[in-house]
């Protein structure tokens, strides 16, 4: 999660649980700038729902070439079905980001006369299952 500072000082897990991106507007404040973290069940909730939400058992999820790199929205779920659970209709745009990312990360390399990053390798040594190119 990527904490995000509202513009009256509110605090919340990321900017997708900011009320206005949430249909049902449910608050998900977990503090304030000026009183600090003082909504903790909030952020438990979200932390939680971001466990419960691992698609570690959803085939499609698993047999990705890019899911240790997956963002897997799960603010945007929530604001669209209201469950916590994994976003699968960005699958495609994922793969994408991650294709270029890397293209780009090659040719920067090259240019730089850097030596060529393997994709597996790289994966391999973070601790991610999958280095697809």
């Amino acid at each position: 999660m990527q904490p995000a500072l509202s513009v009256d000082g509110r605090i919340y897990p990321c900017i997708r649980w900011l009320p206005h991106t949430q249909i049902d507007k449910a608050d998900f404040i977990v503090g304030t700038a000026k009183e600090g973290f003082t909504h903790k069940k909030n952020f438990l909730r979200v932390r939680e729902g971001a466990y419960r939400s691992n698609c570690s058992l959803d085939e499609k999820c698993r047999k990705c070439e890019v899911e240790s790199a997956c963002s897997y929205c799960i603010g945007a779920y929530y604001s669209e079905f209201g469950e916590f659970k994994r976003t699968t209709y960005i699958c495609e745009i994922t793969k994408l980001l991650v294709k270029w990312a890397r293209m780009y990360g090659d040719e920067y390399n090259r240019l730089e006369g850097l030596e060529p990053i393997d994709w597996v390798v790289e994966a391999r040594e973070k601790g991610n299952r999958h280095g697809i190119r």
